[in-house]
């Protein structure tokens, strides 16, 4: 839902320092309930008719031309900043380290990330009609261990008490992260096959 990137330079004073994970808890809180609200009404508006992307669902007018001009801009300006980690860790992994006035360095990293965006660019063409069933995809395969497995593995290599409730946690989320990624592939290959049918 949210990327909290890490600060610069963050606060020294503890008395500052310390409210983050609550102010966190409660912004990420707040766009649950909100993405919750919404995706509510939009089903209660259209029922089975929604569309994977709901300013499909809009009239053919100009507000609504306006509006996906808006969304289009959004998702334009904050792909940097969903990208932002994901270069960090990798950069991290896959480059070495160097002084920051390495010339050569940073033609490696620019040449990185353009060959990042355009793998994402390029799974984005191959799946665009697909949509619906890659979000699922991705969901079930990278969301839900973000969220049930590998909290639990942190809790257990950082604290270590405990085990048997991460333990727990962890087979769980497994379990989750099989079915949904399972239901997924199998909606894919149902919807491709209507798609045949159609067709024929």
């Amino acid at each position: 839902l949210t990327a909290p990137l890490p600060p610069p330079s963050p606060p020294q004073d503890p008395s500052v320092r310390h409210h983050f994970p609550a102010l966190l808890a409660k912004v990420v809180s707040g766009i649950c309930c909100f993405f919750v609200l919404f995706s509510s009404l939009c089903y209660l508006a259209y029922g089975d008719q929604v569309e994977a992307t709901i300013t499909l669902n809009l009239p053919e007018n100009n507000a609504t031309t306006s509006v996906q001009i808006a969304y289009c801009l959004a998702l334009l300006f904050t792909y940097p900043l969903m990208l932002f980690p994901v270069t960090s860790i990798l950069e991290s992994q896959l480059l070495p380290r160097s002084t920051h006035n390495d010339p050569r360095m940073k033609w490696r990293k620019n040449l990185f990330r353009c060959f990042l965006v355009l793998c994402t660019t390029a799974i984005s063409v191959a799946c665009g009609e697909a949509l619906e069933n890659f979000v699922s995809l991705v969901g079930g395969l990278c969301c839900v261990p973000l969220a049930l497995i590998y909290p639990p593995l942190l809790h257990m290599k950082i604290v270590g008490s405990h085990p048997n409730r991460d333990t727990t946690f962890l087979v769980i989320g497994v379990l989750a992260m099989v079915f949904a990624t399972t239901m997924a592939i199998l909606s894919w290959k149902n919807v491709s096959s209507d798609y045949c049918d159609d067709d024929s």
